[in-house]
């Protein structure tokens, strides 16, 4: 999910080669909810057709990106950089830009506490 015109920011996806990499694509502009409101989080769920608590969110902005997944009832994990924000409480997990390849063991990770809780 991402803000701004929808047009603006499905060209950018486009253009990053990144149309394949997503289940949904969904841009706020096209629903008038910008994170963090949470009808841009639901629109994500819808778009999925799953239950906001069955998906997680990646982002790093703690207030928009995580605190809007967490109240959305989400599982924000919060991505780090150098010199960016600090990790929010309310991230289930985070991880570096630098080692965003290793995501997808992030959210196994997730998964396999969430089935031992």
């Amino acid at each position: 999910m991402t803000d701004g015109p929808g047009r603006t920011q499905r060209e950018k996806v486009g253009r990053l080669g990144w149309t394949d990499a997503f289940d949904a694509v969904v841009v706020s502009g096209g629903i008038d909810a910008p994170k963090p409101a949470p009808g841009s989080f639901r629109g994500l769920a819808d778009a999925l057709g799953v239950p906001p608590e069955a998906v997680v969110y990646v982002g790093d902005d703690p207030a928009r990106d995580v605190e809007g997944a967490a109240t959305a009832g989400m599982v924000p994990v919060q991505v780090r950089y150098d010199g960016g924000p600090d990790a929010s409480p309310l991230a289930a997990d985070t991880i570096e830009r630098s080692a965003l390849a290793t995501l997808p063991g992030v959210i196994e990770g997730l998964a396999d506490r969430a089935e031992d809780a």
